[in-house]
C-alpha cells in the first residue's frame, strides 16, 4: 500500500528521512518505504480507458490515502483540478494493474499530464532508474547479432536528444565492434526510413544528411549507426542486416506514451 507522501509534492505529513530511501533521475524517482518499493513520475498520469477508475478527492493526500486502504491498488495518478494546487480538489485515478508486480508489460500506460503525479508499486528487485532523461531503459548485449535476430526492441531516436543517447551508447562498445551498432531503423515499403517499434512504425524525422543509403531502392534495407574513424561523424548506414553487429536494446518499462 502507498503509505507515504509523494516526495515531489510539498504538502502535509512530511516523512522523516530515516523511514524512506529515495533516488531520482529527472522526472522519475524510486522510493523504498516500510519494505515496499515504488516508482514516482512527475508530469505523467494514467489516461487509457479501462486501466483505471476515476473519482474526485479533496486533495492529493486524500487521493493517495484511497490507494493506501485498498490492498489491490497498484498505481495511482493524482491530477489537481486547479493547475498548481496540490492541496485542492484532485482527480484521483487508481488502478489494479499490474496484478503481478513483476509483469512490466501490464503496467498502466502513462501520458504526459501537466501537474500530475503518478505512483507505481513495483517488485523488490525492480528499482533501477532510467539511465537517461527520456525515461527509457537501455542495454548492450555482449554478442553480435543480425538485425532480425537482435532478440530485443532495437533503440530508436524520436528526438535529437535521443540521437545523442544513441551516440553515447555507441561509444561504450569496445573498439572490436568497429564503431557500428544496429538500431531500430529500416526502410518502409515506399523506401522511406522509419523507426520500427515492432507493433508499428513512425517516420524518421531527424537530419536527412545522417542517412547513408547506397542500396537500390527496390531492396529492403535496415540501418546501423556508425561513427566514421576519420571524420568522427555519425551516420545511419543502410545494409541488408545479415552481417552480425552489436545491437542496442531499448525498453519502455514504465509504459510511457510519447
Amino acid at each position: 500500500m502507498l503509505l507515504w507522501m509523494v516526495a515531489a509534492m510539498v504538502v502535509v505529513n512530511q516523512i522523516p528521512e530515516a523511514t524512506m530511501a529515495t533516488a531520482r533521475n529527472d522526472f522519475v524517482s524510486t522510493v523504498q518505504k516500510h519494505g515496499w518499493y515504488y516508482y514516482m513520475l512527475s508530469g505523467y498520469a494514467m489516461n487509457t480507458t479501462g486501466e483505471y477508475n476515476s473519482t474526485i478527492a479533496p486533495s492529493m493526500c486524500v487521493c493517495r490515502s484511497r490507494c493506501d486502504v485498498n490492498p489491490s491498488c497498484r498505481a495511482v495518478s493524482m491530477i489537481p483540478l486547479a493547475a498548481g494546487d496540490s492541496s485542492g480538489q484532485t482527480e484521483c485515478r487508481t488502478s489494479t494493474y499490474p496484478e503481478i508486480l513483476s509483469e512490466k508489460g501490464n503496467r498502466p500506460w502513462l501520458e504526459a499530464t501537466e501537474g500530475a503525479f503518478h505512483i507505481l508499486r513495483t517488485d523488490a528487485g525492480d528499482q533501477k532508474l532510467p539511465q537517461y532523461n527520456d525515461g527509457l531503459y537501455y542495454n548492450r548485449p555482449a554478442s553480435e547479432k543480425t538485425w532480425d535476430a537482435a532478440g530485443c526492441p532495437l533503440a530508436v531516436a524520436r528526438t535529437a536528444d535521443q540521437l545523442e543517447i544513441l551516440k553515447m551508447e555507441l561509444e561504450q562498445f569496445p573498439p572490436s565492434a568497429g564503431a557500428m551498432m544496429y538500431v531500430g531503423l529500416r526502410r518502409d515499403a515506399n523506401g522511406s526510413p522509419v523507426w520500427d517499434f515492432g507493433s508499428h512504425t513512425e517516420p524518421y524525422t531527424l537530419d536527412s544528411g545522417l542517412i547513408e543509403d547506397s542500396l537500390p531502392s527496390s531492396d529492403p534495407a535496415v540501418y546501423y549507426l556508425q561513427k566514421d574513424a576519420v571524420s568522427a561523424e555519425y551516420k545511419f548506414v543502410a545494409s541488408d542486416g545479415s552481417t552480425p553487429r552489436r545491437v542496442l536494446c531499448q525498453r519502455n518499462h514504465l509504459n510511457i506514451i510519447f
